[in-house]
């Protein structure tokens, strides 16, 4: 019986003829894998002794290894694409941020006030940044509206019998 290699059987299940991403047309046409997919809907196959994900498999056989803590963010929003052309090694923190959660896009497309309505500008945000190193504005109007409410709480001269 005749063993295939893993980029064998890899590419022996991917049409390389799939959909072109509309919103990224210059990327060309997707890898699509036929296979067995994941209940995330990724594709994947025993490679290196394990499971694994056929777009990680594909990138490596292509393009080798990327840097350890990176994930393969798919460019063409194509979670069954193999094209190593159409993946881009990235944080997690970037592949989220360049994700289509409702949140990441409320997030990126509407955050141009604070909650309350206040316009972000330069000279009404500030930065903050937490403890991880992530980054939050915070409006200037909001933060004197809550210091001047807490004041207010603090020096009231209602007291409870």
């Amino acid at each position: 019986m005749l063993k295939l290699s893993v980029e064998e059987r890899l590419f022996n299940r991917v049409d390389k003829n799939g959909p072109i991403p509309e919103y990224r047309p210059e990327l060309g046409p997707c890898w699509v894998w036929t296979g067995c997919l994941s209940q995330a809907g990724y594709g994947f196959i025993r490679a290196f002794g394990k499971c694994c994900y056929t777009h990680i498999v594909a990138y490596k056989l292509k393009r080798g290894d990327y840097p350890s803590g990176l994930e393969l963010d798919h460019l063409c929003r194509n979670t069954v694409c193999c094209n190593p052309d159409h993946l881009d090694p990235v944080t997690h923190e970037e592949n989220v941020r360049r994700g289509l959660l409702p949140g990441v896009v409320a997030a990126r497309t509407e955050a141009t006030s604070c909650r309350r309505g206040h316009k972000f500008t330069e000279s009404n945000t500030r930065i903050r940044t937490t403890t991880n190193g992530k980054t939050y504005r915070q409006c200037w109007e909001c933060i004197k509206q809550s210091s001047r409410d807490a004041w207010r709480r603090k020096n009231s001269t209602d007291v409870a019998m």
